[in-house]
């Protein structure tokens, strides 16, 4: 039998599904662009932007939603982390749009060595992928690997930073450019790491962390 909460629920999903849609488009011409030093940068903010708008109108519908109806248990479990996935996923439209600003400030990189980069960029697009999925399709599995994996981007992002430090990479303009992306996409895993942990928390009443 349909309650009357449940159509606010059913748009706050739809509002996140399209959210973690566009944050996953906003990543891929980020990072993509970085790798073909191309300046995406004015698009990638009309994105970022767009999703910020939708993560208001979630945090609006959730207030609404408890005023009315006073949820309890999954309900209000899943009101209350909707509201801080929606900012999780309005960070990765908000880091795609800071790696584009890279490519901008520091311009054309044609002789970088994008190894390091790229090994991190597919750890960070799982992650990214996967912790959207959990919300449409909740897996256990997956969630505690999503987990795990972010041990993986913290390495990444400390050898890149001694890289940095110890001069490793002649190419300073390289080392710099690409400790900052790998930077942007640890911090990407962190918030995918947090969505798998609230999503657990909507099915189970339990964090992952």
């Amino acid at each position: 039998m349909s309650r009357l909460i449940d159509q606010g629920i059913k748009n706050i999903i739809v509002l996140l599904d399209r959210m973690g849609s566009l944050a996953k488009e906003a990543f891929l011409l980020s990072v993509n662009a970085y790798m073909e030093n191309k300046d995406v940068s004015d698009e990638l903010y009309k994105m970022s932007w767009e999703i910020r708008k939708m993560k208001d109108e979630v945090r609006d519908l959730a207030f609404e939603l408890v005023l009315r109806y006073q949820p309890v248990a999954k309900d209000l479990r899943f009101i209350e982390s909707a509201i801080e996935i929606s900012y999780r996923l309005s960070r990765f439209g908000r880091y795609a749009f800071d790696i584009s600003g890279i490519q901008k400030a520091l311009g054309s990189r044609e002789n970088c060595d994008l190894k390091d980069v790229k090994e991190t960029l597919a750890i960070a697009e799982w992650m990214l992928t996967s912790s959207i999925s959990t919300l449409k399709n909740w897996d256990e599995d997956l969630a505690n690997e999503i987990v795990k994996r972010d041990s993986e981007l913290d390495a990444k992002f400390i050898e890149a930073l001694k890289d940095v430090a110890t001069g490793k990479v002649k190419d300073i303009k390289c080392a710099v450019a690409d400790m900052l992306v790998i930077r942007y996409l640890e911090r990407i895993g962190d918030h995918a790491t947090r969505i798998a942990s609230l999503s657990s928390f909507i099915n189970t009443g339990k964090y992952l962390l």
